[in-house]
């Protein structure tokens, strides 16, 4: 099976399997966490429950999409977030095939990401892309990933 063929078949899983919907409230509590010496307020999903070094896309998704702008959110779902995951997942994974050190997210990467959201009518910008995976940041701080 072919790389575009897989994608496809895990965009449209994704988008079958979930029922959250744009839109779509969600109950939160606010914690502050520590980046860099910086102090962020964070909304997490009331009911969940962090494991240290546990990624768990889906409560990802959740806490990413509770602090993206509120005009991002009218946009999206979990869902979409929790497609983006997978989808630059798979991109660094097919990068490092060839790069070992491929870590950043760069053109190739966003027009990627923005042409596999396609066959889900889901347009972001370039900006929307960077919010989403600079909230990821808060998440893996979260989860004791990164400092």
């Amino acid at each position: 099976m072919k790389f575009g063929s897989t994608i496809l078949i895990i965009l449209l899983a994704l988008s079958i399997g979930c029922k959250t919907e744009k839109n779509q409230k969600m109950d939160y509590r606010i914690e502050n966490i520590e980046i860099g010496g910086e102090t962020y307020t964070v909304k997490i999903p009331k009911d969940e429950v962090y494991h240290a070094a546990e990624y768990n896309e889906t409560q990802a998704s959740k806490t990413i999409f509770l602090n993206v702008s509120d005009v991002l959110q009218q946009k999206i779902a979990p869902n979409t977030i929790e497609t983006l995951i997978n989808l630059q997942g798979q991109y660094i994974q097919n990068q490092q095939e060839t790069d070992p050190n491929f870590t950043e997210m760069d053109d190739s990467n966003i027009q990627f990401l923005k042409e596999s959201l396609k066959p889900l009518h889901i347009n972001l910008s370039r900006e929307e892309i960077f919010e989403i995976f600079e909230k990821e940041l808060l998440y893996m701080k979260l989860i004791d990933l990164i400092e």
